[in-house]
């Protein structure tokens, strides 16, 4: 690995190695962000129903054409991004994770729109 003392990303790194960042897990915490930005976590991301949705949206009102939900995911996977990022290990594992979150925040939500039912206070006898 080779360092460029005058680019940011190698300060970066070198102060992951300091006693201090792996004591407060800043090293989890940056991993965390890079995998969070990564080509295949962007690229699943991408082709979620919510963000298809919110794009076919833009389109409708940019452009004033209605487009089909599958055609412009379609568009999407063979057109605009890269076959690597849609296939393979790494396509799959975080494909996998924005799906159990976005699965994980629906029941959120679920859970606090539909509080418990209260339960009927028992008669007096």
């Amino acid at each position: 690995m080779t360092l460029n003392l005058r680019a940011a990303d190698s300060f970066e790194v070198v102060g992951l190695l300091a006693k201090e960042c792996w004591q407060k897990s800043i090293v989890t915490e940056y991993y965390e962000q890079r995998q969070a930005l990564s080509r295949f976590t962007l690229g699943a991301l991408l082709l979620t129903d919510t963000v298809i949705e919110v794009v076919r949206r833009e389109l409708r009102r940019v452009v004033s054409v209605k487009v089909d939900v599958e055609e412009l995911r379609t568009a999407l996977q063979n057109d605009v991004l890269k076959r690597e990022v849609l296939e393979g290990d790494k396509a799959t594992a975080a494909a996998r994770q924005i799906s159990r979150a976005m699965n994980k925040s629906l029941r959120k939500v679920r859970d606090e729109a539909d509080p418990p039912p209260a339960t009927e206070p028992k008669p007096l006898t």
